[in-house]
C-alpha cells in the first residue's frame, strides 16, 4: 500500500484483492498453466500473434494492390502510397522537414497519359491528391476486363514506382535525363519482363 497514491489505484487494489479472495487453492492439486487462445490450452506464437488483431476490423480496400502482378517491393511501395505514408512534399512539411517543393506533376501526368494511351485506356482526369489517386485507380481499372485487372494493377504499381524513382533522381541527384516516353518504355519493359503485358 506504500506506493498507492490515488483513489483509482486504491480502487484497482480492492478489485484485485476481491478477485484473489475468490480463488480456492487445493493443496493436493498441482498448479498448471493453460493458454486459453488455443483448443489444446498450449501456447503458440501464431495464437499470440493473432490475438493482437482480435477485435480489429479487416480493411480489404487495398487487396487489389497485393494481388497485382508485380514485384513485392513495388506492391509494398504502392501499399504505402495508398496509406499516404510516402514522404512527398506535403508529408515532409507536416513533419517539419525541409523540402525543395520540386514536384514533377506535369512529368507524372505525361507519363500516365502515354502509358494509358498505349493500353488504349481513357485517361480519367483527377487531381493529384491521395484520395483522388486511389479513386482514379479504382475507376480506371473498371475500364479493363476482370481477367486483365491483375495485369493492369501490376502496370499501375510499376508506373507509380518508376515515377517515384524519377522524382527522387530529379530532386536528390539533379538527374532529369528521362523523358516521360523513356519512363513509359521502362515501365512497359518491366511489365513484359514480369509477364504483366
Amino acid at each position: 500500500m506504500r506506493h498507492i497514491s490515488t483513489t483509482e489505484q486504491v480502487h484497482e487494489f480492492v478489485v484485485l484483492w476481491q478477485e484473489i479472495r475468490r480463488v480456492n487453492l487445493l493443496p493436493q492439486v498441482q498448479d498448471s498453466i493453460t493458454w486459453n487462445l488455443t483448443a489444446r490450452g498450449t501456447y503458440s506464437a501464431k495464437s499470440a500473434y493473432l490475438m493482437q488483431f482480435a477485435g480489429n476490423i479487416q480493411d480489404n480496400r487495398f487487396m487489389f494492390i497485393w494481388k497485382a502482378k508485380a514485384e513485392g517491393k513495388c506492391r509494398f511501395f504502392s501499399w504505402l502510397t495508398a496509406h499516404n505514408k510516402i514522404l512527398t512534399a506535403d508529408n515532409l512539411e507536416l513533419r517539419g522537414w525541409q523540402n525543395n517543393e520540386l514536384c514533377p506533376c506535369a512529368y507524372a501526368r505525361q507519363t500516365w497519359r502515354i502509358l494509358l494511351q498505349s493500353m488504349k485506356i481513357n485517361l480519367i482526369n483527377k487531381s493529384a491528391t491521395h484520395d483522388d489517386y486511389l479513386q482514379w485507380w479504382k475507376d480506371t481499372r473498371l475500364q479493363v476486363t476482370k481477367e486483365a485487372r491483375r495485369k493492369f494493377d501490376g502496370m499501375v504499381v510499376y508506373a507509380t514506382w518508376e515515377i517515384w524513382l524519377h522524382r527522387n533522381a530529379s530532386i536528390f541527384d539533379n538527374n532529369y535525363n528521362n523523358s516521360p516516353r523513356q519512363t513509359t518504355d521502362m515501365i512497359l519493359h518491366e511489365c513484359k519482363f514480369m509477364n504483366v503485358e
